[in-house]
């Protein structure tokens, strides 16, 4: 994998299997405007039909704010944390979605053995 410094979300989203979102960092007053203090967090813009996020229910607007149980600042954040969980069966969302608190639990398949 690319030295974190290197990373970006799209590198990480663009792996198999890909999540199927885009993202923007919070602004504080972005973070505001959504409900969720000191700006900290990964806005959904955009969420791929078909993919993953998708049949899960993440919608564009929801903002990510923690993956089994590591806080999401940023983009670059959340591209080291899900790298980091590569091989993990599950990933625990932790959203706000209009303002209100959600979670959202991805059951991922085994990865196929070669």
């Amino acid at each position: 994998p690319a030295p974190p410094e290197q990373m970006t979300l799209s590198s990480v989203l663009n792996r198999k299997p890909v999540l199927g979102i885009g993202g923007d960092d919070l602004t504080p007053q972005l973070g505001e405007y959504f409900g969720v203090k000191d700006g900290r967090g990964v806005l959904i813009n955009s969420v791929k039909k078909g993919s993953l996020a998708e049949k899960n229910g993440m919608k564009a607007g929801d903002v990510i704010l923690s993956l089994n149980d590591m806080e999401i600042a940023n983009q670059m954040e959340f591209a080291v944390v899900l790298d980091s969980l590569e091989s993990a069966t599950q990933w625990n969302f932790r959203l706000m979605r209009e303002r209100k608190p959600l979670e959202i639990r991805i059951v991922r398949e085994a990865p196929p053995k070669e």
